[in-house]
């Protein structure tokens, strides 16, 4: 592990290497869901309070037998069944190394748990006649454009929401991390080639987040306040935030935690998401949640009161995108609606669920039966390696049938290592044998521009080697010496799983630029020098 800033974390597809993003592990949990579930069972025809009891009374010792094997710091949980909840409960610690403990009022940092929390906003203003679904976004937000002016006349609100617009995986997450802010990032959307428009699925935290502050633009508000007092006031949530600074505040916080090298548990990082805070930028706790999954399971009403229209959160349950298709003849197609997955569980019942990951401490999910008004969240302050998505499979398992099918956490763990700690190839960290000298370093100095990353610098550093300046925040990244004109950095928060590499080329003239590997899966042009 090679970090110039910590321990390497899971990061974004790159390139030809095939390691997936930490961003994009979303798209691990569904897969595994439908690759791994596939032992089947009979149907439930009923669940009582009494199945439920009984498998909340074994499951709490297995949750906690993997916090155990795992060291995972900390753990909620909270179900939803009958129009009430049920059963809450915390495990663990708030900071490893502090005595405060996690209960059911402790706030967690949610990740893209925040995209069915954003529809339902979203589904409150079209059930008041504020915006519809099928709105094109660019009625609400003139300045809103992507690569294909066709595209940007008709993409509509409902598009975004289903990851269906064209625009390819995690398109502008890169940008976050070098401190754009959302208007900077949402400008850049239209750099990024477009795949089928309504064919192609591809989950987009920044297409979402456009669309959601279109809906609140219609109604003259932020994001961030619509959500408070449109949803989480009415609602009830008084401990749920869409501001990062908010979350921070909480009394009582769940930290987040990364996992080092040596296996140790550790609170070195901290995700920073306002930027895409419709689609990752939720913080909660498992009782405004249990709130949250009511309201859903009773089609809108809560406490009695109806909150939102029943044909508008409806919508977003239906299917709108098939995001993998039935491989074999025993599988099933996966679908997501608006900020939701929709699936046919093994027992042959309508799921609605999200899982929710930030590579830097967190790790959450959340299940809903709605032919049961049963429902499941679980919240944790490390970094994802299977344990929510595997105790909701478990608990499911326990109420449905009384026993476990499979080692869930096993199967979701195998596949979550898998994707978090890929080989590099090549190791750009490690100079081959063979290495050819680097000119000197004052030959590569200067400000190059790039239309979609910006101004960036390289410099000399006061080490004595290069560094690259990027971006709004001029994110200094130190560049190690690969071979030749090739250097090596190590790419920035959830991107930081392999090193990426700085490939420089001299033109006839002597005028340098520069191509980028490793920091996004997309080509985005070389940086040339002024």
């Amino acid at each position: 592990m090679m970090r110039s800033d910590g321990p390497r974390l899971a990061g974004r597809t790159v390139g030809r290497r095939g390691a997936a993003a930490a961003a994009a592990l979303i798209f691990l949990m569904w897969v595994a869901h439908g690759a791994l579930a596939q032992a089947g069972g009979p149907q439930p025809v009923r669940v009582t309070a009494a199945d439920v009891e009984r498998a909340i009374e074994r499951f709490e010792p297995m949750l906690l037998d993997v916090m155990a094997k795992t060291g995972v710091p900390g753990v909620a949980v909270g179900v939803v069944f009958q129009d009430r909840l049920f059963w809450s409960a915390g495990y663990g610690v708030r900071e490893v190394g502090k005595p405060e403990p996690i209960d059911e009022h402790t706030v967690f940092q949610l990740a893209s748990v925040s995209k069915p929390i954003a529809s339902t906003l979203v589904a409150r203003l079209v059930g008041e006649g504020h915006v519809a679904w099928d709105d094109p976004v660019v009625k609400y937000k003139p300045d809103f454009a992507l690569a294909d002016p066709w595209v940007t006349e008709h993409v509509t609100i409902a598009d975004l929401f289903a990851h269906r617009s064209g625009l390819p995986d995690h398109a502008g997450d890169d940008l976050e991390e070098i401190g754009y802010d959302r208007a900077g990032i949402l400008a850049r959307l239209r750099l990024h080639e477009l795949g089928a428009f309504r064919s192609d699925y591809a989950y987009t935290n920044y297409g979402l987040t456009a669309a959601a502050e279109a809906a609140t633009d219609a109604i003259g508000m932020s994001w961030e306040d619509a959500s408070r007092d449109l949803l989480y006031i009415p609602a009830g949530m008084t401990s749920t935030t869409s501001r990062f600074a908010e979350y921070m505040a909480s009394p009582n916080r769940a930290v987040p935690h990364v996992r080092r090298p040596d296996g140790t548990w550790a609170p070195d990082f901290q995700q920073k998401p306002d930027p895409e805070s419709p689609a990752g930028g939720v913080a909660s706790n498992v009782v405004d949640m249990a709130r949250w999954m009511r309201l859903h399971l009773s089609a809108g009403v809560l406490d009695g009161v109806r909150l939102i229209d029943e044909a508008a959160l409806a919508v977003t349950h239906t299917p709108h995108a098939l995001t993998r298709p039935p491989v074999g003849y025993t599988a099933r197609p996966n679908f997501y609606g608006l900020g939701w997955f929709v699936d046919v569980d093994d027992f042959g019942q309508v799921r609605w669920s999200h899982s929710g990951s930030f590579a830097l401490g967190a790790a959450t999910t959340v299940n809903l039966v709605p032919a049961h008004g049963l429902g499941i969240v679980i919240l944790t302050n490390g970094f994802p390696i299977g344990v929510p998505e595997s105790m909701a499979e478990l608990f499911f398992d326990l109420v449905f049938l009384g026993e476990p099918r499979l080692d869930w956490f096993a199967l979701y763990n195998a596949a979550f290592e898998a994707v978090l700690y890929p080989e590099a190839d090549p190791d750009y960290s490690v100079p081959p044998a063979d290495a050819a000298s680097h000119r000197p370093l004052e030959a590569y100095v200067g400000t190059y521009d790039n239309d979609y990353y910006g101004p960036t610098d390289i410099a000399v550093g006061t080490d004595g080697g290069l560094v690259m300046i990027m971006g709004p925040a001029r994110r200094p990244f130190p560049l190690g010496h690969y071979s030749g004109d090739t250097f090596w950095f190590t790419p920035p928060g959830e991107f930081g799983i392999v090193p990426g590499a700085v490939h420089f080329a001299f033109g006839d003239d002597g005028s340098p630029s520069f191509t980028l590997e490793g920091f996004s899966p997309y080509d985005h042009g070389p940086f040339v020098r002024r």
